[in-house]
C-alpha cells in the first residue's frame, strides 16, 4: 500500500515515525568529554600559513635572482648548472677597478679606471675545482703596439679607443698564453658595500696598520690579529693597503702642508720603524684581498635568507660578460665549496731596478702555474711549490740532501736553511700552509720515507713577491736524518 492508508473513504498521508535516538551510556566517574583542540587548528594554519609565505617568498626571491626567466630556468641552474656553458671548464677575470680623479684631485666615474687587482679565475664544472691566479698590477705587458703596465690597459684614457676589459683579457693572455672566456669589473666602492650588506665579516691582520687616503675619503686604522669588519671604509682600507703613511696629518686626516705641493714628513725614527710593517707591499695586499673573497663567501652562505638583497646589492657591484643566469649557475655549482679549498698562488718574479718599476714574471714558473692551476696538472704544482728545509738534529748534511732529494724526484722548488734550533728534535714535522698544499705535502713524505704532516696556521710574515713565505716547511728529525746526512760530524 506503499505506506498509505484511507480513513473515511480518504487517502491520509503515512504516518510519520520518529527515528529512536539511542541514549548515551551512563558517564564513567573520572572520565570527561573530549573538545576540539584550538591549538591544533592554530598549528594547522600556521603551517599553511608558512607553507603559502614560504611559497611568496620563494616566488619573490625567483624573480630577483633570475630576472624576466621563465620558472623551468630556476630548475636548470640548481639541476644541471652547465647546460648554461658550452664548454666543461672556463676562465674568468677578476678586475678590481681603482679609483680616478679629475685634474682638482676629485674622484668621478667615467672610463679611465685602472685596475687595482687582477685575478685569473678557473673554473672545471666537471670536478668542481676552483683556483685563483693573483697578477701583480704593476706586470709588464705588450698589447696594442705599445708596452706598459697590466693594470693600465683598462683605462680608455691610456689607450684611447681600445682601453678595456677586452684589452686587459689580451694582456692576461700576453703574460699567462691563457685568454680568460669571461671578466667581471668590480667597482671601487663594491667590496665596502657587500660588507656592509653582509652585516661585516671576519678577516685577519698579522701586524698592525694605517691608511689614508683624503682623495678617496679613506681613513682606516687597523689592529694585530683576528678583525670584524663592519663598515665600508674599514673592508677598503684592509683591501687597498699597500705602503705606510710617512705623512704628519692634522685632525681631519689631511696632511700638514709645508709648502705649495710638499707635507710635513713623520720623524725619520718613526718611517724606519713603519717600514718594518709586516702587511707592506704588493704581495699581502693581494694575500688580503684573497682572505676578503673567501671571507664575503663564508658571510654570505651563512645569510641564505637573505639572498635576494644579497645578490641584487651583488649585480649592482660589477659589470661583466656573463649573463644572468649564468652568474646563477656558477653559484649554485660551486654552492658547497668552502673557501679554503680554492688553489690560489701569484705570478712568481722580480721588479726592474729602474722606473717605471716592470713586475718581470718568471717566465718558467709562470708555465708552471698555468699548467697546474688553469690546467689542473697537479705534478706542475710541485714546479712552484716554495719548500724550506732545515735541520734539527746535530747529523750533517741531512738538509741539504733532503733539498737536493725533492728538487731531484719531486721537482719541487726546495731549498735548505742551516740552523733551527740548538735543540735536537726528535720526529720530523712537514708544515703546509693552505689546504690546497696538502697533497704535495704528502708526496714529500713519501719521498722522504716518513714525517708527521701537520698545518701551519701562523701568519705569513712575508711583504714582498720574492721573499714569500714557503708553502711547505719541513723541519728534519732525527728518525730521517740519520739516513739522510753524515752522522760523524756536527752540521
Amino acid at each position: 500500500m506503499n505506506g498509505r492508508s484511507k480513513v473515511n473513504g480518504k487517502v491520509t498521508p503515512p504516518t510519520t515515525r520518529r527515528a529512536s535516538v539511542p541514549t548515551a551510556p551512563p558517564r564513567r566517574p573520572g572520565r570527561r568529554r573530549k573538545r576540539a583542540n584550538p591549538l591544533r587548528k592554530l598549528i594547522g594554519f600556521g603551517a599553511l600559513a608558512a607553507v603559502i609565505g614560504g611559497g611568496i617568498w620563494a616566488g619573490k626571491l625567483f624573480t630577483g635572482l633570475t630576472g624576466t626567466a621563465d620558472p623551468s630556468t630556476w630548475w636548470k641552474i640548481y639541476s644541471d648548472p652547465t647546460k648554461f656553458f658550452k664548454k666543461d671548464k672556463i676562465t674568468v677575470l677578476l678586475i678590481g677597478k681603482d679609483y680616478q680623479y679629475d685634474k682638482n684631485y676629485q674622484r668621478y666615474t667615467g672610463t679611465s679606471s685602472r685596475a687595482d687587482s687582477i685575478m685569473l679565475l678557473t673554473l672545471d664544472f666537471k670536478t668542481k675545482h676552483v683556483s685563483a691566479l693573483s697578477i701583480p698590477r704593476d706586470t709588464r705587458v705588450h698589447v696594442a703596439g705599445n708596452t706598459g703596465k697590466i693594470n693600465a690597459t683598462l683605462s680608455a684614457d691610456t689607450y684611447p679607443g681600445k682601453g678595456g676589459a677586452k684589452l686587459l683579457c689580451e694582456a692576461v693572455e700576453d703574460v699567462t698564453g691563457v685568454k680568460p672566456d669571461f671578466y667581471i669589473a668590480v667597482k671601487p666602492d663594491a667590496v665596502g658595500n657587500l660588507v656592509e650588506e653582509l652585516g661585516g665579516v671576519d678577516v685577519e691582520t698579522i701586524d698592525a696598520f694605517e691608511y689614508h687616503d683624503n682623495k678617496a675619503g679613506l681613513h682606516v686604522k687597523l689592529p694585530k690579529g683576528a678583525v670584524h669588519i663592519a663598515t665600508a671604509n674599514d673592508a677598503i682600507g684592509y683591501a687597498r693597503y699597500r705602503e705606510v703613511d710617512i705623512y704628519q696629518r692634522n685632525l681631519d686626516g689631511s696632511p700638514i702642508a709645508t709648502g705649495r705641493t710638499t707635507f710635513r714628513l713623520k720623524p725619520r725614527e718613526e718611517i724606519a720603524k713603519l717600514n718594518q710593517c709586516q702587511e707592506n707591499g704588493d704581495a699581502r695586499r693581494m694575500v688580503r684581498q684573497q682572505n676578503m673573497i673567501r671571507a664575503m663567501i663564508a658571510s654570505g652562505k651563512k645569510q641564505f635568507y637573505r639572498a635576494r638583497p644579497i645578490v641584487e646589492m651583488a649585480f649592482k657591484q660589477f659589470d661583466t660578460n656573463l649573463e644572468r643566469k649564468q652568474l646563477l649557475a656558477v653559484a649554485s655549482l660551486y654552492r658547497a665549496t668552502q673557501p679554503d679549498q680554492v688553489a690560489s698562488a701569484t705570478l712568481l718574479g722580480e721588479f726592474e731596478k729602474k722606473k717605471p718599476f716592470f713586475f718581470i714574471p718568471d717566465r718558467r714558473k709562470t708555465e708552471a702555474m698555468v699548467q697546474w692551476l688553469v690546467n689542473g696538472d697537479e705534478q706542475a704544482a710541485n714546479r712552484v711549490t716554495t719548500v724550506a728545509v732545515q735541520n734539527a738534529t746535530a747529523i750533517s748534511g741531512a738538509a741539504r740532501r733532503a733539498a737536493e732529494l725533492l728538487r731531484d724526484q719531486g721537482n719541487f722548488d726546495a731549498d735548505y736553511v742551516k740552523e733551527v734550533s740548538k735543540q735536537t728534535e726528535t720526529k720530523t714535522m712537514i708544515w703546509f700552509t693552505k689546504a690546497t698544499n696538502k697533497p704535495r705535502a704528502e708526496r714529500i713524505s713519501k719521498l722522504l720515507g716518513g714525517g708527521t704532516i701537520q698545518k701551519d696556521t701562523s701568519p705569513d710574515t712575508t711583504g714582498t713577491l720574492k721573499e714569500a713565505k714557503p708553502d711547505i716547511n719541513v723541519v728534519l728529525g732525527s728518525d730521517l736524518a740519520v739516513h739522510l746526512g753524515d752522522q760523524s760530524a756536527l752540521r
